[in-house]
C-alpha cells in the first residue's frame, strides 16, 4: 500500500496538483462572477442561520471529526525524502 501511494504522489502529484489550484480558481471566479449573486430560495426570504451560527456549526463539525473518524484534525506534518 505505501509502495501505490509513493507511486501515485511521484507520478501524478502535479497533475492532482493543478486539479486543486484550477478548481480553488474557479471557485474564486465564480463567487465574483454574476453566478455569485444568485440567492437561493425565495428573493424575500431570510436566511435561516446568521454567519454566526454557519461559523459555530463548522467549528463543531471540525471539532467532532476526531471522535467520528478516529483520527486526528490536524497532525504532525511529515515529509519523505529521495535517497
Amino acid at each position: 500500500m505505501a509502495e501505490a501511494k509513493i507511486w501515485m504522489t511521484d507520478t501524478l502529484g502535479g497533475v492532482y496538483l493543478t486539479i486543486g489550484l484550477t478548481s480553488f480558481f474557479f471557485m474564486i471566479y465564480l463567487i465574483f462572477s454574476d453566478v455569485g449573486s444568485i440567492k437561493l430560495g425565495e428573493p424575500e426570504e431570510a436566511p435561516e442561520f446568521s454567519t454566526a451560527s454557519w461559523a459555530a456549526m463548522l467549528f463543531c463539525v471540525e471539532s467532532a471529526r476526531p471522535f467520528c473518524t478516529g483520527r486526528p484534525s490536524s497532525g504532525p506534518i511529515t515529509t519523505r525524502t529521495r535517497l
